[in-house]
């Protein structure tokens, strides 16, 4: 199914508008009966996507993408600013690296954005709160005008129910403060939008425990496409997350600088790569100081 256009998805906000102000009357009838006149309409959309849309062609070197347009990403924070001012860091500490050592080839360059379990996973939890949506094969030849500016229902009730959203954060919040007696340790990455294997998979243990009914409800929800590539998403998380730990010894870090004591490029790559190990498993949080 081909995504609805911003203009649908701005009617079935109308349509829902009632239901979630509580107003009593459908939208549609208060502008009707003319309790409702509208001066101005705003509505804003923030595309996500699972991976980058702007590929660019193996001979353009020289070009990096930044951001949203690198894939890095995450539907849970409303597209990628946060993502961004994460991964700026080590951007930044890249680019400079890139131009210091003319190594600027598409390459190396790619190693810049690179793939980020962590991050991957999440597509996941947006997947299961996410409704399927109907075909859009409407006549609106007979309409009212009212019926042309709402539009017939976009989002189809045959999805688990806009309670689950709740339920399943609820769940997932009270299953992260769990871990460590209602501290929040465990909360605080997550919130910043750095997800970590320990907070992650406690957090789904404690849920299926307290809330077993809520598992297969998701399951059906999402499909078993999507939970299949989540589970190697967490899979190579856990594998990053060993890797960091590994790096992050005196013993790693010292077998590391001499396996990349070769070549300008070859040292930048596996940089890089390091790189995507610590920020892959959320090694880069950093709790506050007391």
């Amino acid at each position: 199914a081909t995504r609805p256009s911003l203009q649908r998805m701005f009617q079935e906000y109308f349509r829902k508008l009632s239901e979630y102000q509580s107003l009593g009357e459908s939208v549609e009838e208060l502008v009707t009966n003319g309790d409702i006149t509208f001066t101005r309409l705003l509505f804003a959309a923030f595309p996500s996507y699972a991976a980058s849309p702007i590929q660019y062609p193996e001979s353009w070197d020289r070009i990096v993408a930044i951001g949203d347009a690198s894939g890095v990403q995450s539907p849970l924070s409303f597209g990628g600013f946060g993502a961004l001012l994460r991964n700026l860091p080590r951007t930044v500490d890249g680019v400079v690296e890139a131009l210091q050592y003319d190594i600027v080839d598409r390459k190396s360059l790619r190693g810049l954005h690179p793939y980020l379990p962590n991050l991957a996973s999440t597509w996941m939890m947006q997947r299961s709160m996410s409704a399927p949506s109907l075909e859009d094969d409407q006549d609106t030849t007979n309409s009212t005008n009212v019926q042309k500016l709402f539009g017939s229902p976009l989002l189809s009730d045959a999805g688990p129910g806009p309670e689950i959203i709740s339920e399943l954060l609820a769940s997932t919040f009270e299953g992260m403060l769990s871990l460590d007696g209602g501290k929040g340790d465990r909360l605080l990455p997550f919130l910043q939008d750095i997800v970590r294997p320990g907070g992650l998979l406690g957090a789904l243990s404690k849920v299926v425990v307290k809330n077993p009914e809520l598992v297969p409800r998701i399951i059906r929800h999402v499909g078993p496409g999507p939970i299949v590539n989540w589970v190697q998403h967490v899979i190579f998380m856990l594998l990053y997350a060993a890797g960091d730990a590994v790096l992050s010894t005196d013993t790693g870090n010292n077998l590391f600088n001499m396996s990349t004591g070769g070549s300008d490029k070859l040292s930048f790559r596996a940089r890089r790569f390091a790189e995507a190990i610590k920020y892959g498993s959320g090694g880069d949080f950093e709790p506050p100081s007391s």
